[in-house]
């Protein structure tokens, strides 16, 4: 499934917003904000997909606004996301991401702390400052606060999925509620930083706010399913979160599937530990279980929803459209 054009229609205003952000300030911890962000000697090598500030531009034109009003916000969204990302791999003791060194690999674990919180620090200024500049004091506050709120949601949902690595016991409404926080609360953040920036009245941000988290529960569970069966598509490594003992929702359903002897042969690789060897092992029961289809259906059921609300949400068509071309890509791409 081709992506739609508008995923990649703000990459470069973006990347020369962030730039401007950090532009002049000098130091190392500045320095390993720009390699975590992309940059080396003053040049971007390969930024982030800039999915979630994306999302808020492309819902402040679905709603009949300008993109460029939201335009600030939408890049607090981006650098919160990366902070909790600076701060992930060093949890999950993660050497690379996106072809280069973790922060944390190259300046140790205590300096990327300190990036992570900086980058937090700048996704806050970034649009406080907004209100010097002439935005609607109440559009500020708001946004604030849903940054604010998504970070707790990011914190709570990061601490779940670490504690559920230690756990036996993990249900499909336990992991629905982790990953509701660590990955839908952003999106729901993305979606009404869109509306309310391009002026929507409060039932309609609060309708795209549940549709973006709708999109992002079924965004994640995608996801989960392309770390496992993605990789001849896609070309890389697979089943990296079970490898890394992560219970994600394909795993979480086969540990939950009652008496069978796949379920219990599971239940015993999970419980007494496995090695790298039992990886294959592992995929192969997930397969018998149904895994891949159980996940299928539970992201289109999830996307369902957010579709009918953005649906519902008074958009202008073409607006709407947009949207929906988006969340219709995001539960069938291949990467």
């Amino acid at each position: 499934m081709e992506a739609p054009a508008s995923l990649d229609r703000f990459r470069s205003t973006i990347d020369e917003a962030i730039a401007r952000i950090l532009t002049g300030r000098q130091g190392q911890l500045f320095d390993m904000m720009r390699h975590h962000l992309g940059w080396e000697d003053g040049a971007l090598t390969q930024g982030g997909k800039y999915l979630r500030p994306t999302l808020a531009l492309v819902t402040a034109e679905a709603c009949g606004g300008k993109w460029e009003d939201a335009l600030p916000a939408a890049v607090g969204l981006e650098l919160l996301h990366n902070f909790s990302l600076i701060h992930d791999d060093i949890q999950d003791e993660s050497t690379y991401r996106r072809n280069r060194p973790t922060v944390w690999s190259r300046w140790g674990a205590s300096q990327a702390i300190n990036a992570g919180d900086a980058m937090h620090a700048l996704s806050q200024l970034v649009v406080l400052r907004m209100a010097e500049d002439g935005a609607p004091p109440h559009s500020v506050l708001h946004a604030v606060r849903m940054l604010d709120e998504t970070c707790l949601a990011l914190c709570e949902g990061q601490t779940a999925d670490m504690d559920f690595e230690n756990r036996s016991d993990v249900t499909v409404d336990d992991y629905k509620a982790m990953i509701g926080n660590k990955t839908a609360e952003a999106f729901r953040c993305a979606l009404e930083i869109g509306g309310v920036f391009a002026g929507g009245s409060a039932e309609q941000v609060r309708a795209l706010g549940e549709a973006g988290f709708e999109m992002g529960i079924a965004f994640q569970i995608h996801d989960d399913v392309l770390d496992i069966w993605g990789g001849e598509i896609i070309g890389k490594e697979t089943a990296l979160d079970i490898r890394d003992g992560k219970k994600s929702l394909p795993v979480v359903y086969g540990l939950t599937q009652g008496d069978s002897p796949e379920a219990e042969r599971l239940r015993d690789l999970y419980q007494s530990g496995f090695g790298p060897d039992a990886v294959g092992d592992i995929v192969a029961l997930l397969e018998s279980l149904g895994a891949s289809d159980f996940c299928a259906a539970e992201a289109a059921s999830h996307w369902a929803k957010g579709r009918a609300l953005i649906e519902s949400a008074g958009l202008p068509d073409d607006g709407a459209a947009a949207l929906i071309e988006i969340g219709d890509y995001l539960i069938n791409r291949p990467n």
